[in-house]
């Protein structure tokens, strides 16, 4: 068989597929859908019209969490800190849920203040991007990370370690790596938890 006989063959099909495909729907529209008989289906079979559903809505929508439901939408351990340096004050938090697939990435910040300096505290379940140079600490016995983002030292700062799958960030505006150390270690969270 040649080229052009398999080119030709290939074309009657698809011409030919195309026919049967259009008689059935000139059926459909003229006849309507053909009734199910409901005796005959196999229980066990799933439901083409079920089987097509798309996925449930998420829990929460996207977006800002409402304070009053933070606790009963993020799914990991809110921490607050039993140490703040002297002259710190709680200001606020504020959570999100974003969606990614059938994916939920949850993200609670709090935030603290002082006349010149800034703490804020930011637990999530997605592991955060890679930040620079990073110097071991130890935040009750939960290998964590001390990493300077600013210049000079102690302008901005964040000690980040992850536990019971969330991951948790205690950033520093004017905070010496000591202090922050110090707040993260407050957490109550522990390696033997």
């Amino acid at each position: 068989m040649n080229r052009m006989s398999i080119i030709i063959i290939v074309f009657l099909f698809i011409i030919g597929a195309a026919g049967i495909y259009m008689i059935s729907s000139v059926e459909m529209i003229t006849d309507g859908p053909k009734p199910v008989d409901t005796t005959t289906v196999n229980k066990t079979t799933p439901n083409p019209v079920e089987a097509s559903t798309p996925p449930a809505k998420p829990k929460y929508p996207a977006g800002q969490i409402e304070d009053n439901m933070i606790e009963k939408v993020i799914p990991f351990p809110i921490v607050k800190p039993s140490y703040l340096p002297s002259g710190f004050a709680y200001k606020e938090r504020e959570a999100f849920v974003h969606y990614y697939g059938d994916q939920a990435s949850y993200k609670m910040t709090m935030y603290y203040e002082s006349s010149d300096k800034f703490i804020y505290i930011e637990m999530t379940n997605e592991a955060p991007m890679d930040k620079g140079k990073q110097e071991e600490v130890d935040v009750n016995g939960i290998p964590g990370a001390f990493i300077k983002l600013g210049a000079p030292a102690d302008t901005n700062n964040v000690v980040s370690f992850s536990f019971k799958e969330a991951y948790y960030e205690v950033h520093g505006t004017n905070v010496t790596k000591e202090e922050l150390v110090k707040i993260a270690r407050s957490l109550p969270v522990n390696a033997n938890d």
